[in-house]
């Protein structure tokens, strides 16, 4: 899958500062999907500025997001009735932080363009980097 074609289907700016996660965790939990996107973009600087996330279907004939899938380092959290023994989306803020400090050490050099999680019967948050190196 080259591209994705995604509906917006809800929004959020907001700071991405502690405590905050509540505002996330209302807007994550307030849909009934199955399977949905979650997209961060326009991005006001790294990952402690400001950021709009949206909620979003992959829908062919209704597109109002295009995604093309070039360039982007997958990080797969795994079947969404486990999750390591935690709540969705307490799962992937815990990922964000393991992602965030790859940063930190300059493992991962992220672009801040546009980053996505597809959450279906797993989870996989994919990051736009210009540098990954292991090792």
């Amino acid at each position: 899958m080259d591209k994705i074609y995604l509906k917006i289907i809800k929004s959020l700016i907001i700071d991405q500062q502690p405590g905050n996660e509540e505002i996330i965790k209302q807007l994550l939990n307030s849909t009934n999907l199955k399977q949905y996107f979650i997209v961060y973009r326009d991005y006001k600087g790294d990952y402690t500025k400001q950021v709009e996330i949206l909620i979003c279907v992959e829908d062919v004939n209704d597109q109002e997001l295009i995604i093309n899938q070039s360039g982007y380092i997958p990080f797969v959290l795994g079947d969404k009735s486990k999750d390591f023994g935690m709540e969705m989306p307490d799962d992937i803020f815990k990922a964000w932080e393991k992602i965030w400090h790859l940063e930190d050490v300059g493992i991962l050099e992220r672009e801040y363009s546009l980053d996505f999680i597809k959450i279906d019967n797993t989870k996989t948050i994919f990051v736009k980097a210009r540098k990954f190196s292991c090792g």
